[in-house]
């Protein structure tokens, strides 16, 4: 392998999409010429791999992709490729739903597993909008909801969860947050705006296990790719990409990044994810000047 070929790693949210949620044009040709040349290009996503796969694919990647936030590191490309997981026990899973401050202060809650999505309404509230589909980019013929916490244990419903998105009142961050850490120490636990809330009263409470972060997955791609860690070019916007941000000195937060990103960033992207800033500083960083 060329030790002069780059390793770049990117978030898509809010990164390398648009205010659409699309690739433009020119990122998609951008990174095609990236790869043609020989760099290593890979997507590092909150995002499970079935609403991840797509840009994959407009990319023309054939690298690893890590998902859920690092919960899950796989090739789409290579069957070979042995996909990890950073999934945690059913017992400890058990627990969390069953704590009596998240069941009194929950609106619902959404547990991705190896197998499935589990939707668990802790109020009987099945009218399911839209909006909530798109933000957590769940097919709803795949879904499986109920109110019944204790049915996704039985008959092995659920294998291996890997992560759980707690959507709450604002006013009850701290109680939850509190609750969950006083069940589990070994636990990274997130919080972000629910943008299916019309009304902006709610809130994500996230919850991985201390592996399953973005940080994590590039140590890995890092030594898989045989690439310094601290050489990587990453390019990312929120919480969820911290810890990827804080590692490189060729690390950039998106100009339109959270100031917490942009606090632990080497750099800065010149341009926003509106504006192709991802490919433009890499054209630049890789002096591409034509495509």
């Amino acid at each position: 392998m060329n030790t002069n070929k780059k390793l770049i790693i990117a978030d898509l949210d809010g990164t390398l999409l648009n205010n659409k949620g699309e690739l433009s044009e020119k990122t998609i040709k951008v990174v095609k010429k990236i790869n043609e040349m020989g760099h290593i290009f890979c997507i590092s996503t909150g995002r499970p791999l079935r609403s991840a796969i797509k840009f994959y694919n407009q990319l023309g990647l054939s690298t690893i992709i890590s998902t859920l936030n690092g919960g899950v590191l796989s090739n789409p490309s290579d069957k070979n490729f042995n996909d990890l997981y950073f999934a945690f026990d059913k017992e400890v899973l058990r627990r969390i739903l069953l704590d009596k401050t998240v069941q009194k202060l929950t609106n619902y809650i959404v547990v991705e597993s190896l197998n499935c999505t589990f939707l668990i309404c802790q109020k009987n509230e099945f009218n399911i909008n839209k909006n909530f589909l798109n933000k957590f980019h769940i097919d709803k013929k795949t879904l499986i909801s109920t109110n019944n916490c204790e049915s996704l244990f039985a008959n092995d419903s659920i294998v291996q969860p890997i992560s759980v998105l707690i959507s709450s009142n604002k006013e009850n961050i701290d109680q939850i947050s509190f609750s969950i850490k006083t069940i589990l120490s070994t636990f990274v636990v997130r919080v972000w705006d629910d943008e299916s809330d019309k009304k902006n009263q709610k809130v994500i409470i996230e919850l991985n296990t201390l592996f399953s972060t973005k940080g994590t997955s590039m140590k890995y791609l890092s030594s898989f790719y045989g690439k310094p860690l601290n050489k990587i070019y990453a390019f990312g916007d929120g919480e969820n990409d911290l810890e990827m941000l804080k590692v490189s000195e060729n690390a950039f937060a998106m100009k339109n990044a959270l100031p917490s990103a942009k606090l632990v960033s080497y750099k800065i992207t010149e341009k926003s994810n509106d504006n192709d800033g991802v490919v433009l500083q890499l054209m630049k960083e890789l002096n591409i000047n034509k495509l």
